[in-house]
């Protein structure tokens, strides 16, 4: 990360982590699907907090628990949210994250074994938010997250790399650059 972005980093990453889930949640509603989303949360005790969404009014509650939420800590994972999904099978599982250090991706390349298998008992999909603008070297972090979305591929999950733009589900704030 450039010494200048190193600052905003996380709450840059929060913020689009955020704004991505509302937009992923709002795909579902459109399409007439009730999803449940999944977050971590400091201020619960238990960690993890849920959602079920059906409706856009469901949507606006989302919207205003998430925007209160801290930055999650690095060395917290996804796979902790794995044990609050209430179904054992045939799921769409879809994660949004700005982490993809190795140890993220192999958590989230072990999600769908949980539910079937990818393909199988468990359709799974990352939306990833990765500013290689704000990197040191900026083309050393696009190869990197081209090989985590190629790593992410041979493992039946299907990847879609956001950036500051607008979004594959009409939100205004990131471009699909993958």
């Amino acid at each position: 990360m450039r010494s200048d972005a190193a600052s905003e980093q996380n709450e840059m990453c929060s913020d689009a982590v955020v704004e991505m889930t509302v937009a992923a949640a709002l795909h579902e509603i459109k399409r007439g699907r009730v999803c449940t989303v999944l977050w971590l949360d400091q201020r619960d005790p238990k960690g993890v907090c849920s959602l079920t969404l059906g409706s856009m009014a469901e949507l606006e509650d989302l919207i205003a628990r998430l925007s209160t939420v801290s930055c999650v800590p690095h060395e917290r994972y996804v796979s902790e949210l794995s044990g609050a999904v209430p179904e054992s099978s045939n799921i769409r599982l879809v994660v949004v994250t700005s982490n993809i250090d190795p140890q993220s991706v192999s958590e989230i390349k072990a999600l769908p074994a949980r539910f079937g298998g990818a393909g199988t008992g468990c359709v799974a999909e990352a939306i990833l938010f990765s500013p290689a603008d704000k990197y040191e070297d900026p083309a050393a972090r696009t190869v990197y997250t081209e090989d985590v979305i190629t790593d992410f591929t041979r493992s039946g999950i299907k990847c879609v790399l956001l950036s500051e733009g607008s979004d594959i589900y009409g939100a205004p704030s990131f471009e699909a650059v993958g």
